[in-house]
């Protein structure tokens, strides 16, 4: 649109840019000068980095160019006056902290990983396949009982000492 002259180049952050998009509000000047029996008005640019440029244009192209930033000034705060986007909040500095990046709990949790599965390594076979079924597959004692061909009890038997194992090899490594 207008806000910058084409031969200014400007490099702006994010909230840099909102800035300037909306520093020039309100920000027009008064100043009427004659050129060849026509009457001119100043516009002033206030850009983020400080800088400040003028360009003096017609009292027509001044009114329409007034009409279209105070028509953009009312449909910004149309949109945004029951809410506020996640956008705005991050273009203006406001970010949230995400409990996923965490980086002590990220590594905690892969060395708690690594240990479980160091401890389960230490497993026999029949029993690393039934932590698997039970822990992994999610299956019933009862259904692994039927695979096995074995009761329901000696199924709970056998899970309760492969989890004493497991309980026995974590409390040594932590």
């Amino acid at each position: 649109m207008f806000l910058c002259p084409p031969d200014r180049d400007l490099v702006l952050d994010r909230r840099a840019h909102i800035f300037a998009k909306f520093a020039c509000f309100g920000r027009f000047s008064k100043n009427r000068k004659s050129r060849n029996g026509q009457t001119m008005q100043t516009i002033k640019y206030h850009f983020a980095d400080g800088t400040k440029s003028e360009i003096e244009v017609t009292d027509e192209f001044y009114a329409t160019y007034a009409e279209l930033i105070q028509q953009e000034k009312r449909n910004y705060w149309k949109e945004t006056r029951r809410h506020i986007s996640l956008n705005y909040l991050l273009e203006n500095g406001i970010d949230f902290e995400s409990p996923a990046a965490d980086p002590l709990s990220v590594l905690l949790q892969n060395e708690d990983e690594k240990q479980i599965h160091k401890a389960i390594s230490k497993l026999s076979d029949k029993q690393k396949e039934l932590a698997e079924n039970v822990f992994f597959k999610c299956m019933t004692l009862t259904a692994i009982a039927k695979e096995q061909g074995v009761s329901q009890p000696a199924i709970t038997q056998q899970l309760a000492t492969v989890l004493k194992k497991l309980k026995k090899f974590l409390e040594k490594t932590l």
